[in-house]
């Protein structure tokens, strides 16, 4: 990344525009990242593995076309899916997702969680770390948020 993010792919992925990428395999909870806040899910996941949460990591690097195959399956099995991005949760990845689910899913019963910008002008300034605790796109925020989705 531009600011000398943390590298995520050990070796050179397999990139296709409109698929997403499975990072990390998990049977509980699915978190796909959008962009460069995939390291915070990354984050998110190995916080959730150590409170015995097993979660899949996706890199949803596409947003159109939106992988709509990959989507069918993650919320066909998984109970609590998250969408992670730094964009508004108007009109970007979430949205996309959310719009595919009511149109294409209908009968999920599980809980979808978008984490994105909120509607608002942030007031305050500083880095990128400072942006993300104001706005709550933070590791722990996302497996707080998580966590009380299970129960």
């Amino acid at each position: 990344g531009k600011k000398n993010e943390p590298i995520i792919h050990q070796t050179e992925p397999e990139f296709e525009i409109g698929k997403g990428i499975v990072v990390k395999e998990g049977t509980k909870v699915c978190l796909m990242g959008c962009g460069n806040i995939l390291p915070v899910v990354c984050d998110a996941a190995a916080l959730l593995e150590k409170k015995g949460v097993s979660a899949k990591v996706v890199s949803m690097h596409t947003v159109k076309p939106l992988d709509t195959r990959l989507l069918s399956d993650i919320f066909g099995k998984f109970p609590v899916v998250c969408s992670v991005e730094e964009h508004s949760l108007i009109g970007g990845f979430g949205s996309a997702a959310a719009e595919w689910l009511v149109d294409n899913n209908p009968e999920f019963k599980g809980r979808f969680l978008r984490f994105g910008m909120k509607d608002a002008f942030i007031h305050k300034s500083g880095n990128q770390e400072n942006a993300r605790k104001i706005t709550a796109l933070t590791s722990e925020n996302i497996v707080s948020s998580v966590l009380n989705a299970m129960q």
